[in-house]
């Protein structure tokens, strides 16, 4: 299967006119393989397509959104559901707070 990247890299070469065995060269020098550099090249020449770079961003930005967003709010959900944020009696000061509250509306009351 031809890389993608190295299509597109050496499409770019070729177009600034930068001979074949020098983006061979320049390939081979940073760990590209013979084989995938021969293959680039062959797909270059009979056409191959070159993925367009929206539908590879589009894939980075899915799986941003999944990470970023989704698995929390999962994971929020998940714990929501059993009960970790639950605030129905562990919060004490606040009921305390409300009785206080009360008492003393109620005397204001008896007062008017």
């Amino acid at each position: 299967m031809i890389n993608q990247d190295l299509l597109i890299y050496i499409k770019k070469r070729l177009s600034d006119d930068i001979s074949r065995e020098q983006i061979v060269s320049d390939l081979e020098s940073v760990g590209w393989e013979e084989k995938d550099i021969a293959d680039a090249f062959q797909g270059h020449e009979e056409g191959v397509p070159v993925q367009k770079y929206w539908k590879r961003l589009s894939k980075e930005i899915i799986n941003t959104v999944v990470v970023a967003i989704i698995i929390p709010l999962l994971i929020f959900w998940v714990l929501n559901l059993i009960g970790v944020f639950d605030n129905s009696g562990g919060n004490r000061r606040g009921s305390a707070n409300n009785a206080a509250i009360k008492a003393s509306m109620s005397g204001i009351r008896a007062q008017a």
